[in-house]
Parts: structure tokens; C-alpha cells; sequence
């Protein structure tokens, strides 16, 4: 039982070890990262939601973002983050919350480097999500 769960480090790595992993956080990015880390998804699994999803990311045409938001992205970048936000506002699949948490470590993420702990390097595409931003886009 890890009470501060954050990224989920503790869950997983009881769930590796053949034990029940629970966390605990007040962030919602928290959870988003723990359950995307103890119930991971394959490949082909966000490779076929990526593709039924194509079609309305690529004609996602509005622009709703804080312009501190903008000046990072160009508007076709934008628009396909935007559109993402807006399939992943309630997800309900494990392959949903994976592509939430993954989005996440895009957008907030730091990079990994070879001194942090192996349930770190394992999870290389979650992200420290410890600012303040990204509750915006949890």
C-alpha cells in the first residue's frame, strides 16, 4: 500500500513480484499513470485504437487552448492534442487510459536516464507529471 502513490512505482513493482499493488494519490494523474503502469497494454492494441481514431484526430478542427498553451505547438500539432484530450476526457478501456498516461509523458514528461530505479526505465513512457500544468490536461 503506497499512500502517495505519484507515478505508481510502488504498485508496479508489487505487482511484479507476484503481489497485490495498491496506491493511493490526490492527483488525478496519478491514477492515470499508476493504472496505465499495473494494467499495460501492447502494442498492437494502441497501434488498432490509434487507427480507428485516425480519422476524427485528423479532422479535429478546433483550437480551445490557454494561448500560453499555443505558442509550444503548431496548429495542426495543437489540434490533434486538442483532439486526443477530447477522445481521452473519460476513458473506460485499459488501452484508453494507456494512450492517457503515454499523452501525459509526451506532453510533461522528462526524460529517463539510466539512474533512475528499473520500474522507471520499464515505464519510460509515463511522465513525472509533478507540475501544476498538466492537472489542466489530465
Amino acid at each position: 500500500m503506497d499512500p502517495f502513490s505519484g507515478k505508481g512505482t510502488a504498485p508496479l513493482e508489487a505487482c511484479l513480484g507476484g503481489r497485490v499493488g495498491i496506491g493511493n494519490d490526490l492527483a488525478p494523474e496519478a491514477y492515470v499513470l499508476t493504472r496505465a503502469k499495473v494494467r499495460p497494454v501492447g502494442f498492437e492494441e494502441v497501434r488498432s485504437w490509434v487507427e480507428r481514431n485516425r480519422s476524427f484526430i485528423e479532422g479535429y478542427r478546433s483550437s480551445d487552448a490557454p494561448e500560453e498553451v499555443e505558442v509550444f505547438y503548431s496548429k495542426r500539432t495543437l489540434r490533434q492534442i486538442l483532439a486526443v484530450r477530447e477522445l481521452l476526457e473519460r476513458p473506460e478501456t485499459d488501452v484508453e487510459w494507456f494512450v492517457k498516461a503515454v499523452m501525459l509523458g509526451i506532453l510533461h514528461g522528462s526524460p529517463v536516464t539510466p539512474s533512475r530505479s528499473s520500474a522507471h526505465t520499464r515505464s519510460r513512457c509515463l511522465p513525472d507529471t509533478s507540475s501544476a500544468r498538466s492537472r489542466n490536461w489530465a
